[in-house]
């Protein structure tokens, strides 16, 4: 043995003895045991020896055992094997060149269809989607090599080595799948794969697209060479905004054609690819600057095709945008209605929400991918609605200049919540995807909430019956640390004492709603209109302002801390139309793809909010509003058709109008209208419901149209309901001693006893 190779044990001898010549103390113990008891000594080497034999024996299964699994891993790393490799000749030497997708000159994307169903179903097509493509093709000598390489090293590393698929990405990307070994989802498309589903539109999860995709790439790459197919994909790549391609983005995002990117802004398009919108550099800058740097940019260093000085440069350049990007003007100027903009909405918000679908995917899917929409619209009707809202007659400002008159928007529906015809808004639409007043404007609905969130639930629990009496006086309380013994104010400033039931509800007193109220309990009143109407935008939690929904002014009069949209608002009304059943509001049931296969069935929330007892109850007092002269819905009366509704009116602090509205339910369908101006100052013109801007009388000017030809027809009540007379003065049962009796309507378990006073 060298000297060199003793250890430092070796130096210091086998006996265990330290430097000095102490033993250890372990040792010292050790051996003045075995001085004064040799009997343990023994018994413990019996004991080791017991030990060591059931170590062995422990070892011996284990062994087996990783043995037995060893050989059952490896039959399956051989299986797996044979199977891939098999499939691998077969994919490359026997499945024949297929040339049916041209790379050269490709058609991009596919139309969507939106279809409406007649009563006889028959389909008729309501509108055709087709994403508007901003494209111009260059050469791939046109193309710097940096931002190829860009592309190239965030997107397919290998794409110069593989022969359409990169096997290993693929595997990896399945097997992911499963054993989770990345925290996020693992693509293992390469530039071919991703190319061929640009063209042809097909990008569905399922194993079998992912097998034809393998095969097409295949076959692609037997027709055309690396760099035709990195031609074509660098000229159909979508980047957000419509643009397609790289010459086109070089021109919107940077002012400048491709020919003269830098290598931070070919890093900065190439950063895009996953999620175009998400990572726009204009719309936001900060996102594109994380992945260009953390994944292209790092990408193309690790590659090769920039230093690490370089890496360094770029990732601290600032990137420089264009400032006021344009789209080209097209020759475009039909654009969709105001029902097709809700319907690729509400597709969109479902494909996310429910498939868990990215929202550019989605956008792009539903824009053109080919789709067929089965949408809820009856076209006629809807040819009515929009006439009505191009004619300024409809609303009777026409003296009013331009920008003086209100907007307005309007929803119809049936009692299965199916929005049968929508506008939101007035005038010649300037556009697609517009801000949609009957459903994205969330405004205070004033009184037409208190049917909902007050005399509703107020029924249903029999705090009150039909011809209940309560006093009409102020509800004193503090308001901004002030105490107020005159709130809350009656429409026409004056208190009316002892008040029955019906003449509160139609003649829209705020006194009563407000002690219903407080003895409810604001919260119940809350948890009616979010748990059994869908209600979305009120405010529940208070935010860091102190605003919520949850008080007496909200609840009882509408003074909503942000509101409500229409079509949530006419969606609650038809629990009075319906005996008390609420169904979510939809624009569409059904979406398929290109081959027929149904991607979402739409499953809307159906909730019973009233009994059928109470829901007729309300039926019957919302009937005074319209029938019953002096109320404030008169002026939406149809005639021969039975028409139950309620008014709203919200003002500002200044005791302004900014909004009005009226909902009607009719036995056919339940109808809301809005009006009021989109930054929420004052209407133009003092309102009444008699004078300008009378939305019962708007209402009923649209109706009348929709309802020629339709038969007279009563609404479905509740025979359970008990119909007796009432004493007029007492809303007490009436005897005939009662000098002025009208007729009432009870639950069976809430019925007042007969009048004592006559």
């Amino acid at each position: 043995m060298r000297p060199d190779m003793f250890s430092r044990r070796d130096c210091m001898g086998y006996s265990g003895v330290k430097q000095g010549g102490e033993l250890p103390m372990a040792k010292r113990n050790k051996k003045h045991s075995d001085m004064v008891d040799i009997s343990s000594h023994s018994s413990g080497r019996k004991k080791k020896k017991a030990t060591s034999k059931g170590a062995r024996r422990v070892k011996k299964i284990l062994l087996t055992f990783g043995k037995v699994l060893a050989s059952f891993i490896l039959i399956l790393a051989i299986t797996g094997s044979i199977v891939i490799t098999a499939l691998t000749v077969y994919v490359m030497k026997f499945v024949e060149p297929d040339t049916s997708i041209n790379i050269k000159n490709p058609e991009l994307g596919y139309t969507t269809t939106l279809v409406a169903t007649d009563a006889d179903g028959n389909e008729s097509v309501i509108a055709s989607l087709h994403n508007r493509t901003i494209r111009e093709w260059v050469d791939l000598g046109q193309i710097p090599e940096h931002v190829r390489q860009a592309f190239v090293a965030a997107e397919d590393k290998r794409f110069y080595d593989h022969d359409g698929v990169d096997w290993k990405r693929t595997f990896a990307a399945f097997a992911n799948l499963f054993l989770h070994f990345y925290s996020t989802k693992q693509g293992g498309s390469t530039i071919t794969q991703q190319l061929i589903k640009n063209i042809t539109g097909n990008d569905d999860v399922s194993i079998t697209r992912k097998f034809t995709e393998i095969f097409q790439a295949v076959n692609l790459e037997k027709v055309y060479s690396k760099d035709q197919i990195l031609e074509s994909y660098l000229n159909i790549i979508p980047l957000d905004q419509s643009i397609h391609g790289i010459q086109a983005a070089a021109k919107y995002y940077f002012g400048k054609d491709v020919s003269q990117l830098d290598v931070v802004e070919g890093a900065a398009l190439a950063a895009m690819v996953r999620a175009p919108r998400t990572y726009n550099p204009i719309l936001h800058p900060e996102e594109n600057k994380e992945r260009r740097n953390a994944y292209v940019l790092q990408a193309m260093y690790e590659e090769g095709y920039i230093t690490a000085e370089e890496f360094e440069t770029y990732k601290n350049t600032e990137l420089k945008t264009a400032i006021d990007p344009q789209l080209p003007e097209t020759e475009t100027t039909q654009y969709n209605s105001w029902f097709v903009d809700a319907v690729i909405e509400e597709v969109i918000e479902d494909l996310v929400n429910i498939k868990g679908w990215e929202r550019d995917y989605a956008s792009d899917k539903v824009m053109s991918g080919g789709l067929k929409i089965y949408t809820t619209q009856d076209p006629e009707m809807q040819s009515i609605l929009e006439a009505k809202y191009l004619d300024d007659a409809t609303f009777g400002d026409t003296n009013l200049s331009a920008e003086n008159r209100a907007q307005s928007a309007m929803v119809i529906m049936d009692y299965n919540g199916q929005i049968k015809a929508l506008v939101g808004g007035r005038g010649e639409k300037e556009g697609n995807r517009l801000f949609n007043c009957a459903t994205m404007a969330v405004r205070r609905p004033g009184s037409a909430i208190k049917p909902l969130s007050i005399y509703s639930p107020a029924v249903e629990s029999n705090l009150i019956h039909y011809s209940s009496m309560m006093e009409d006086s102020p509800f004193p309380t503090i308001i901004d640390g002030v105490q107020r013994n005159d709130w809350p104010q009656n429409y026409d400033h004056k208190y009316w004492g002892n008040i029955l039931m019906p003449d509160a509800v139609r003649r829209s007193f705020n006194t009563i709603p407000v002690k219903l109220a407080n003895q409810l309990s604001p919260q119940t009143c809350y948890n009616f209109l979010t748990q059994k109407l869908g209600f979305t935008t009120l405010v529940g939690t208070p935010d860091e302002n102190g605003g919520t929904d949850i008080a007496l002014s909200p609840m009882a009069l509408g003074s909503l801390y942000k509101g409500m949209t229409l079509d949530e608002l006419t969606a609650a009304y038809q629990i009075f139309g319906s005996q008390g059943v609420y169904t979510e509001q939809h624009t569409y049931t059904k979406i398929v793809d290109n081959e027929g296969n149904v991607i979402l069935e739409k499953e809307p929330k159906v909730t019973r909010a009233l009994s059928p007892e109470s829901a007729t109850i309300m039926n019957k007092l919302l009937q005074n509003v319209v029938e019953v002269s002096g109320s404030t819905g008169t002026a939406a009366r149809l005639g021969n058709m039975t028409v139950v509704g309620k008014t709203g009116t919200a003002t500002n602090d200044d005791g302004y109008t900014t909004d009005l509205a009226f909902v009607g339910c009719t036995p056919y369908y339940v109808a809301g209208i809005w009006l009021g101006n989109e930054d929420s100052s004052p209407l133009a013109v003092r309102t009444n419901y008699t004078g300008s801007y009378s939305p019962p009388s708007i209402w009923k000017r649209i109706m009348t149209e929709v309802f020629q030809g339709y038969e007279a027809k009563q609404f479905e009540l509740s025979g359970d309901v008990i119909e007796k007379a009432y004493c007029a003065e007492t809303g007490m049962l009436a005897k005939e001693s009662c000098p002025e009796k009208k007729t009432g309507y009870y639950k069976s378990d809430n019925v007042p006893d007969y009048c004592t006073t006559h």
